[in-house]
């Protein structure tokens, strides 16, 4: 009798995307997807973008999955639609309630890069502001922040939908893909360097601490 083994492993990668967004095909989803083609051509793993929009608020299977994947990735990307000037609420509630924004037991990504995305339906609705909000959100978790490389995409990526579901810029898609790209090749060295850079750092001020502690028991 020949038996066979299966072991289910489960999978992670070297990004992750998420967003809140009402629609599963929308604009939030298609603009996550042109960064993932970006991203795919630097070479590193990312996932098929997650769409936080209907999560719960405790105990939510599909958050938990998510926040697995986050604490195990190299680096987030996240979006959002423009809601009255603001990040979506799913998004908001979904830090809050498993990110641990501002409560005991937050979750440390001081050793990934982050990044981030936003749509709207209208210039004057001012995608940048909220892409600072994104930005502050999470720089609470110690994320490092990587720039579009370009004065254009600064900070991160606006995409503008108009009422014929069209982009109102004929770069969007170029956009996205370097911006992908970028935060792709960011990911593929900043965790392993930083890991080795502070594991140092630590052991050294340790031992800086230990010395200094002998000396003075010696004086």
């Amino acid at each position: 009798y020949i038996y066979f083994i299966f072991i289910y492993m489960k999978k992670y990668y070297d990004v992750i995307i998420f967003y809140s967004g009402a629609s599963s095909s929308g604009a939030n989803y298609q603009l996550a997807n042109l960064i993932k083609d970006g991203i795919l051509k630097s070479g590193v793993t990312v996932n098929d973008p997650i769409n936080v929009y209907n999560f719960k608020s405790k105990n939510d299977k599909n958050a938990l999955y998510l926040l697995d994947l986050i604490i195990n990735s190299k680096a987030i990307i996240l979006g959002t639609g423009d809601y009255n000037g603001n990040i979506e609420p799913p998004l908001l509630n979904f830090v809050d309630n498993y990110l641990k924004a501002g409560k005991s037991g937050l979750i440390d990504l001081s050793g990934i890069v982050a990044g981030m995305f936003v749509t709207s339906d209208d210039n004057n609705t001012g995608g940048q502001p909220i892409l600072n909000s994104l930005a502050r959100l999470v720089m609470t978790f110690g994320a490092n922040i990587v720039s579009g490389g370009s004065w254009h995409i600064s900070q991160g990526v606006v995409g503008v939908m108009n009422k014929d579901k069209e982009w109102t810029s004929p770069y969007l898609k170029e956009n996205a893909n370097n911006y992908g790209f970028r935060v792709g090749k960011i990911a593929s060295f900043f965790n392993d360097n930083y890991i080795k850079v502070m594991h140092n750092s630590i052991v050294e001020n340790f031992e800086n601490i230990k010395n200094n502690n002998i000396n003075s028991k010696c004086i």
